[in-house]
């Protein structure tokens, strides 16, 4: 993401996680550790999320180079995030 630092936490030579500062428009959000989900279909994801009780804490946004993401929040407060990664989202588009 453009203007934002972060750190690739690697697993020998697998990108296993990452870590950032929280950004400007979530200040006063606590520090937490964010867990991603891939999925087939984000869009599909997010619906049904939605239709379950749950809600959309930050739309779907492009992460360049890596998918499209979104982070949702359950009825209970639980938050996740879902990914779709490129080769998906190519082949979404085809």
């Amino acid at each position: 993401m453009p203007d934002v630092e972060y750190t690739l936490i690697k697993g020998g030579d697998e990108p296993a996680g990452g870590i950032m500062n929280i950004p400007p428009h979530a200040q006063g959000m606590p520090p937490t550790w964010g867990v991603y989900v891939t999925v087939d279909d984000g869009a599909a994801t997010v619906k049904l999320a939605v239709v379950m009780g749950g809600k959309v804490c930050f739309g779907s946004h492009n992460i360049p180079e890596v998918g499209r993401f979104c982070t949702l929040q359950d009825p209970q407060g639980a938050m996740i995030n879902v990914i779709t990664h490129l080769p998906q989202l190519t082949k979404e588009s085809s």
